[in-house]
């Protein structure tokens, strides 16, 4: 399947913009010009003509409590899911899963509800402070698949209150709620944070206020001992931050997520009982600084998270609209503008939609496969009514998602989007789904070794694994752009069968190529391979070319 004829936003590291983009299966095997990308297509490769529409990254929340509002009933999970997807949303973070939860959620899976990718994120204690049944959280590994949809990501720790009871902050509160409620003593925290860690799991923690985000910062600090934070281990919300605290996440290493759409109505028409822990207003710019962390510390990997249904709104153009502007459109459609304090938080649009894809899944240890489009990814990505790079920021929110495409798959379709839906009778709010089997589209593969950069001599394996719809036929191998030779084709790569299964010749989809680089010069070359298949149709090996350079 192609789709061309739009704007394709990448959110790879170089932000680049294409004009098409392939897709095989639940991978995308294409991204780049129109003229490139049609080289992939087959006799039976559905085209899709984007009618100048805008495709990227489908939207990644790395916090959220949407299985848990489904209070373990299946027709309210199938509408949050729904409300969800209609968002574009492919993978959602279930964030502080009790083993309650966790038996709901799988047997949410196990019925065949789940549409989207999970992760969760095990409880180490409650949002009240208490503490959870003992080492719950240590009940899966980091990274273990829970169930078909579920991979279980982390632990979460709550260090002070928000839901229950109040931030911990270092002012006093207007309201007379004093100085907020810390759950964890520093030294408590700091031995908490080392036990998860000496479990080999990341820790994501719960701090809005000023005084528990430092507290957690310190005991990251101190658990990882001047020693890389490999764990990616989290500060969740950093809703309430001290302008001196702000360039320790880059000297620590830590993963910050953010909100999106502030409740900017709420805040400045004073609603009471609803907003109940106020910043004083000359404090007003230590929140939600957003704009000031990022300055703080360039290269930061900061996510967003919706917090759904902690904030009522799930869709990620509202939380866009919000990180973007500050305002808040209200239920009746009037804007509430944010006063000065706050609109100084707000970011641009490039780093926002990097913080809701490609920053999102680096916080969840999944931005090999997700958050960019990619060759090789997982085709999860949206289709959407404008390009928010260019339309004007107050109209964001008007951005429809046409389409939501997972594995492949379409699970949204909007009203009004026809053709768009990939499949014969859709266009209307019932899902249609894209062949995941089979496509016509030519070859896919990897080129695995040598390594990008790799310095070699002597005999080299030039390794990796080719498969298409109708059989591989030969792997062409290429130094410096000329042929010199084909590889031997057929080698066992059960793992590429698992991952494409029924596939024409499996399990046997490696090729070797003994390269022999005593005839090369020393320096620098470049490898390239590959595969034709027995259609005629033929396809370069990922990445397209390799450079390696020849030491004998």
């Amino acid at each position: 399947m192609i789709l061309t004829g739009g704007t394709v936003l990448t959110m790879d590291a170089a932000e680049s913009v294409a004009e098409a983009i392939a897709l095989n299966g639940d991978r995308i095997v294409a991204v780049g010009s129109a003229d490139e990308v049609l080289r992939h297509r087959g006799e039976d490769t559905v085209i899709v003509d984007l009618q100048g529409s805008t495709v990227m990254p489908g939207f990644v929340d790395s916090h959220a409590h949407l299985g848990g509002s489904a209070q373990g009933d299946a027709e309210q999970f199938r509408q949050v899911q729904d409300q969800a997807l209609r968002g574009g949303i492919t993978t959602i973070t279930e964030m502080g899963v009790s083993p309650e939860l966790l038996d709901q959620l799988t047997g949410f899976d196990a019925a065949g509800l789940m549409r989207m990718r999970w992760n969760t994120y095990l409880l180490y204690n409650t949002n009240c402070g208490d503490p959870v049944e003992s080492a719950w959280f240590n009940t899966y590994a980091q990274g273990e698949d829970v169930s078909a949809h579920i991979r279980n990501e982390g632990v979460k720790l709550f260090s002070d209150g928000g839901s229950c009871g109040v931030p911990a902050v270092t002012f006093e509160y207007p309201g007379g709620y004093g100085h907020g409620d810390l759950f964890l003593a520093q030294e408590d925290l700091t031995a908490a944070v080392q036990a998860v860690q000496a479990t080999g799991h990341q820790i994501a923690i719960h701090a809005l206020g000023d005084r528990a985000v430092e507290e957690t910062m310190n005991a990251i600090e101190a658990s990882l001992g001047g020693a890389p934070n490999d764990l990616r281990h989290r500060i969740e919300h950093n809703a309430i931050v001290r302008p001196d605290m702000m360039s320790r996440y880059n000297e620590i290493g830590i993963v910050p997520t953010f909100f999106g759409s502030y409740t900017t109505c709420m805040r400045i028409n004073a609603e009471p009982g609803r907003f109940k822990y106020v910043v004083p207003d000359e404090l007003g710019t230590w929140e939600w600084p957003w704009r000031a962390i990022l300055d703080a510390n360039p290269g930061l990997a900061a996510a967003w998270h919706s917090d759904y249904p902690v904030f009522p709104d799930i869709s990620p153009m509202a939380h866009l609209y919000g990180l973007v502007t500050r305002a808040q459109r209200a239920e009746d459609g009037s804007v509430c503008e944010p006063p000065d304090w706050l609109a100084q938080g707000a970011i641009t649009v490039d780093e926002a939609l990097r913080m809701m894809t490609i920053n999102a899944a680096y916080a969840i240890f999944r931005e090999h496969e997700i958050g960019s489009l990619e060759p090789g990814k997982l085709a999860d990505l949206v289709i959407l009514s404008d390009n928010p790079r260019e339309v004007d920021p107050a109209a964001l929110p008007d951005i429809e998602v046409m389409v939501t495409i997972i594995g492949g798959v379409v699970e949204h379709c909007a009203d009004g989007a026809g053709a768009l839906c990939l499949a014969d009778g859709a266009g209307g709010p019932t899902d249609s789904t894209v062949p995941s089997g089979p496509t016509g589209i030519a070859p896919i593969g990897y080129l695995d070794f040598p390594s990008p950069d790799a310095v070699v001599s002597g005999i080299v394996g030039v390794e990796g694994w080719a498969l298409a719809d109708s059989g591989i036929e030969r792997v062409e191998v290429y130094v410096d752009g000329v042929y010199v030779g084909d590889a031997v084709y057929g080698h066992p790569r059960p793992d590429v069968d698992n991952d494409y299964p029924g596939r024409a010749g499996a399990p046997n989809f490696g090729y070797v190529f003994d390269l022999d680089t005593t005839t090369l010069a020393n320096g620098p070359h470049t490898i390239g391979v590959v595969a034709v298949a027995r259609s005629g149709d033929a396809g370069p090996m990922i990445p397209e070319v390799l450079s390696v350079t020849v030491e004998n």
